[in-house]
C-alpha cells in the first residue's frame, strides 16, 4: 500500500505550532519527520512534545538534528527518540561527507534498509550476490567502504567540541544572539527567527530585499553568511565573540538599503 506525505504549514513566527501537528498526526500516521532546528530560519522545535504526540498516535519519529548537534545538548534516551540523523559538517566542526544515524535499540529488528553495502551484511566475507541478509546490529545501516579522511576530521571535531562543552556552547551562543537581537532592533531590521529563546537555535535569519546581494556585500566585509528564503542567515558557534556580533550589526547597518523593514 502506498504512502502519502503531509506537510504541516509554518506559522507567521517561523515555527510549526504543536496544535497543527496534533491535528495532522493520527492513527494512520506511520512516521513524523521533523527538524530540531530549521536550517531556513533557525526556529527550534519542541521535539520532546512532538515525540509524545506521535507516540500516543502509534507513529514513529525521525529527528533531523543536523543544525543542532554540537550546539545544543541532545539526549536521545531522554527524548525517547526513535531515529535521529545528523552529520559532522556543521556544529561538530568536521568535514562534509560524514553522517550518522541513531536508531532505538528495540526498532533495529523491524527496520530493513532498502540500500545496502558490504559492511551492512551479517557476514561481510560471505560476499553472496544472491542473498541479502543484513546484520542484526546497527551495522545494517552502513554502506560501503567509509570515507576514512572524513572520519578522522569528524573525530577531531567531536573531540574539540567535547573539550569546549556543548552546554557551555549553547549558553555562550545564547548570550551572543541576545546581543545580536538588540543590534537588529537598534538598526530597525526585521528578524525572521522567533524571538523566544526557547524557540530558536544557534542561528538568526534577517529579512532582506535581496538576499544574494546582502550575502555578497557582507562577504566583502569579511562577514560570512548564507542566503535562505529571501533572508540572510547568521550562524553562530563557540568560536564567535561579542566583537563578531558588533561587526555583524555594523555590516547589516552599512548595507541597510538591502534590509527588508
Amino acid at each position: 500500500m502506498g504512502k502519502k506525505v503531509h506537510h504541516v504549514a509554518v506559522a507567521s513566527d517561523a515555527t510549526i505550532p504543536l496544535e497543527r501537528l496534533a491535528e495532522t498526526i493520527d492513527e494512520d500516521t506511520g512516521l513524523v519527520a521533523i527538524t530540531y532546528v530549521s536550517f531556513r530560519t533557525g526556529s527550534k522545535t519542541d521535539v520532546a512534545e512532538v515525540i509524545r504526540l506521535a507516540h500516543e498516535a502509534g507513529a514513529l519519529v525521525l529527528v533531523d538534528a543536523f543544525q543542532a548537534v554540537g550546539a545544543i545538548p541532545i539526549d536521545v534516551g531522554e527524548l525517547n527518540a526513535d531515529f535521529v540523523v545528523s552529520g559532522t559538517l556543521k556544529y561538530l566542526l568536521g568535514s562534509a561527507g560524514l553522517g550518522f544515524l541513531y536508531c532505538r535499540q528495540d526498532l533495529l529488528s523491524q527496520i530493513v534498509p532498502t540500500q545496502t553495502g558490504w559492511f551492512a551484511d551479517k557476514d561481510i566475507f560471505e560476499m553472496d550476490i544472491y542473498d541479502y541478509s543484513p546484520s542484526a546490529s546497527a551495522r545494517k545501516f552502513e554502506s560501503g567502504t567509509p570515507s576514512i579522511p572524513n572520519i578522522y576530521a569528524g573525530i577531531a571535531g567531536m573531540d574539540l567540541m567535547h573539550e569546549i562543552g556543548i552546554a557551555a556552547t549553547e549558553q555562550h551562543v545564547g548570550r551572543l544572539i541576545d546581543l545580536l537581537v538588540e543590534g537588529i532592533d537598534r538598526i530597525g531590521a526585521r528578524m525572521v527567527t522567533p524571538r523566544d529563546p526557547a524557540k530558536r537555535g544557534p542561528m538568526v535569519a534577517v529579512a532582506t530585499t535581496d538576499e544574494a546581494a546582502m550575502v555578497g556585500a557582507l562577504a566583502e566585509d569579511d562577514i560570512l553568511t548564507t542566503a535562505r528564503d529571501g533572508n540572510v542567515r547568521l550562524s553562530l558557534h563557540a568560536y564567535n565573540s561579542e566583537e563578531d556580533i558588533a561587526a555583524m550589526v555594523e555590516g547589516l547597518e552599512r548595507h541597510a538599503t538591502l534590509l527588508a523593514r
